[in-house]
């Protein structure tokens, strides 16, 4: 069988492939710390998060159905 379809390729240098993988590394050091910024915030903003009586909502509600009915004639 001839290889008369197979491309011959440049490899990658050296250089280029550890220039990878410390950008590999990097990446993954972002990653974990986005992901500790993002578990921080969410149990920052758990705690502060207001409760909204069940009145309150359903008076939400009422306000938000007669805005639909209001702007849709």
């Amino acid at each position: 069988m001839t290889g008369y379809n197979l491309k011959p390729g440049i490899l990658p240098s050296l250089a280029v492939q550890k220039a990878k993988e410390k950008l590999g590394e990097v990446l993954e050091e972002v990653q974990a710390r986005r992901k500790l910024i993002y578990q921080r915030l969410k149990k920052k903003c758990d705690c502060k998060q207001p409760k909204i009586s069940i009145q309150l909502q359903s008076y939400v509600k009422q306000i938000s159905r007669t805005l639909a009915l209001t702007s849709g004639t």
